[in-house]
This record gives structure tokens, C-alpha cells and sequence, in this order.
């Protein structure tokens, strides 16, 4: 009785695994060969986009440049939008680190600006375009995307030896994962501090519904697995220098999704 009670249970977990498989296969298929014949790519970011507060002004600091896969750089073109009052200030970049040196057009006297792990968090200086002397500790403003900007451009991974290296891209709250040309995955992003959701919307060139609606006609209790492979996934992130490290809430999830946990911006 108990070699049938364990040849009984080895056979069930033989038979989760065999589904396991066959799910991942049917997302390989969708997203590897049906993806190849949309052209859906998403075009890389050109500037960087950072909001802060001080308690009273917000600080809205626009960085742009004519390339894409953008992080700042020398020479760049800055827009410093402090409101109430709407007063702008433009001019120059120069990069050191992690703080950004602005020199507004027309002057030579520049102030700075404090950037830690992707947000704004200081500001210091005379801004000679607006007459004013600031010196200000900020806080990262949590409304909709603004706190993105270390995030966006194209990032290749690294160390994927059990599989070819996924590209992932992020730009303006969207996401895609590709392989070799052909989007596997994609859906928005939103971001909070060092914190970063995922919501899928697509897979392949299928939306998440019409991925759920095909695999229910094959088998019912696939779809309500991948129901659940396919709610909003959430990471803790970090960026040093050009590498970026993800730690996922649910590694299955990131998994089926075609995502890695450290990648190289491109």
C-alpha cells in the first residue's frame, strides 16, 4: 500500500510537471514564431524626465537629446520647470556622477542638481536665467511615471546560459521583452521609490485575453494557471552605473513572462 501511495503521488507531480511544460511551450510558440510576423516595436526613449518636491516647489527637470537609447550626457538640453509660477530655466548638461551641473543659455555660472537612484533629490545653486538662489532637499514626486527616467532605454541581458539573452526596453510607463528581433511580452510599468510593477497586456502578438480565451478551449485548468502567471509583477530594482539588477516577487512569474534578474544597458 504505501509503494501504490507513493507511485500514486509521483505520478501526480509527473503529471503537474507535464502541464507545467506544455504551458510553457504554448507561450514559446505564441511569443517566439507568432510574434514574428507583427512589427510592434516600441521606439527608445530621448529624454530623461525627473520630478521633485520641495515641500512647497515642484521641480520638473526635462533632460533631452537628438539619439535614442538615452541616458543624460554632456551637452545635452535641460528644461527646469519650477512651479507655482511656471518659471523655466534652459541651457546645457554637464554629467559627473550622480549629479547634473546646468548652465542656463546666455550664462556661464552654473547650479546643480542631486540624482540618486534615479530620482531627483537635491538642488543647489544660483539659476542665473531666473534670478534666484536656491538650496533645497526634494522628495520624488509619486504621481503617474515621473520617477522612470534611470529606467528608460534598452537593456540586454546578462548571463542567460540556459537561453538566448533577453533585450528588455522601457520607455515613457511601457515595457517589452524580445528575443532575437521578436517581442515576447510587453505591458506598462509604474515605479515607486526603488520598487517597480509590471502589468502584462500582451503575449506575443496576442493580448492577455486573447491569449487566456485560446488556451481555455485546450484546457481549462491551464488557463486558470496562467491566469495566475499573468497578474501585475512586482521587483525591487537598482542601477549602478550600467547595470541594472531586478529582484521579483514571484521568479516563476518573471519566468514565463521572459524577463532576467541583471541586465546591461545598450
Amino acid at each position: 500500500m504505501k509503494n501504490m501511495k507513493l507511485n500514486l503521488g509521483s505520478f501526480a507531480i509527473a503529471k503537474l510537471q507535464a502541464k507545467r511544460r506544455s504551458l510553457l511551450a504554448i507561450i514559446a510558440i505564441i511569443a517566439v514564431i507568432g510574434f514574428s510576423f507583427a512589427s510592434c516595436k516600441g521606439a527608445d526613449p530621448t529624454e530623461a524626465k525627473y520630478v521633485s518636491t520641495d515641500g512647497t516647489n515642484t521641480y520638473e527637470l526635462v533632460i533631452s537629446a537628438a539619439k535614442a537609447v538615452y541616458t543624460p550626457k554632456d551637452g545635452d538640453n535641460y528644461v527646469l520647470t519650477i512651479n507655482p509660477g511656471n518659471k523655466i530655466s534652459k541651457g546645457t548638461v554637464a554629467v559627473s556622477g550622480g549629479s547634473f551641473s546646468l548652465t542656463p543659455n546666455g550664462s556661464t555660472e552654473a547650479f546643480t542638481i542631486t540624482i540618486t537612484g534615479g530620482n531627483m533629490t537635491a538642488i543647489s545653486g544660483n539659476i542665473a536665467d531666473l534670478g534666484i538662489n536656491v538650496s533645497a532637499t526634494l522628495t520624488p514626486s509619486n504621481s503617474g511615471n515621473n520617477n522612470n527616467a534611470a529606467l528608460s532605454g534598452t537593456w540586454l541581458e546578462k548571463d542567460a546560459s540556459y537561453r538566448d539573452a533577453s533585450i528588455l526596453k522601457f520607455n515613457n510607463g511601457n515595457w517589452e521583452v524580445s528575443f532575437k528581433g521578436s517581442v515576447a511580452s510587453k505591458g506598462t510599468y509604474t515605479t515607486k521609490d526603488s520598487k517597480l510593477t509590471l502589468t502584462l497586456t500582451h503575449l506575443g502578438k496576442l493580448t492577455k485575453a486573447e491569449y487566456l480565451a485560446l488556451l481555455a478551449k485546450e484546457d481549462a485548468e491551464l488557463a486558470k494557471q496562467a491566469a495566475e502567471l499573468l497578474t501585475p509583477l512586482s521587483a525591487s530594482y537598482s542601477i549602478n552605473g550600467n547595470i541594472l539588477t531586478l529582484s521579483f516577487d514571484d521568479y516563476e512569474k518573471a519566468l514565463y513572462w521572459g524577463l532576467g534578474d541583471t541586465y546591461t544597458r545598450q
